[in-house]
């Protein structure tokens, strides 16, 4: 497999059909994983974090798209670079994403990685406790790497209309009504539903309004000082190579 290290904004712009076509067949459909989203992270990156995405072909085409970020921090008190999940704070989760089997895509991501020489810790953070990418890196790692588990932590979704959000939130969106309600109207897509029987189609909607808008304020658990009802929950899981 042959692996292309894309890290400038104007050529990850450029693999946006790549991108769709790989969720499409992979059938990793979230917003979370879409371009889209991921091109809201990429901007909101900031100072002193590069963004790059990894894409690996075979002999046929692309089979992976593999987000990443690159920034420098301290691990036991001691400075170290670190590679991770390219997300927001806002991202509910965040994946490889992956046409057919994970394991070919890991051993040729693993080795384009320790060819370099830019990082020394892999935190994957943000990776859902049902990933493939997760259940296969947990048994293909070990007698390879030196790695570890960080315990999981739990991700809400909330069932806020886009509409009653703009109200309660006092137009911080920063558009007026009408122009509001032509993008809800843009994004006003039937119910389509997973087969976990979620409606995903409300979710896409209010992540590429705030990707739209610059904005991703309606996941948060708390907003204006008022908690919201959690709907239901990601389990988002965490992993540390080095």
């Amino acid at each position: 497999m042959n692996v292309r290290r894309i890290d400038t904004l104007d050529g990850f712009e450029a693999l946006e059909p790549v991108w769709q076509g790989v969720a499409t067949e992979s059938g990793q459909t979230s917003p979370f994983l879409s371009h889209e989203w991921f091109g809201c992270c990429w901007r909101a990156a900031g100072g002193g974090r590069s963004p790059e995405v990894l894409l690996i072909q075979d002999s046929v085409g692309p089979v992976a798209l593999v987000p990443l970020i690159h920034w420098e921090g301290k691990l036991h008190g001691l400075r170290a670079r670190f590679v991770g999940m390219l997300n927001s704070p806002d991202t509910a989760f965040a994946d490889w994403l992956i046409v057919g089997r994970p394991e070919p895509v890991i051993e040729a991501v693993m080795a384009h990685l320790v060819a370099r020489q830019d990082w020394d810790v892999l935190a994957l953070n943000g990776l859902p406790a049902a990933s493939l990418t997760l259940k296969a890196l947990q048994a293909w790692l070990p007698g390879r790497y030196r790695w570890h588990r960080i315990p999981s932590l739990h991700s809400p979704y909330l069932n806020l209309a886009l509409l009653e959000y703009h109200r309660d939130m006092g137009g911080i969106l920063g558009r007026d009504q009408p122009a509001l309600q032509e993008d809800c109207a843009k994004y006003e897509e039937p119910p389509r539903q997973g087969r976990d029987g979620v409606d995903r189609g409300a979710s896409q909607r209010r992540s590429r309004l705030a990707c739209l808008r610059g904005s991703s304020r309606g996941l948060p658990m708390q907003l204006e000082g008022r908690a919201k009802s959690r709907d239901r929950h990601h389990a988002r899981n965490a992993q540390v190579l080095s």
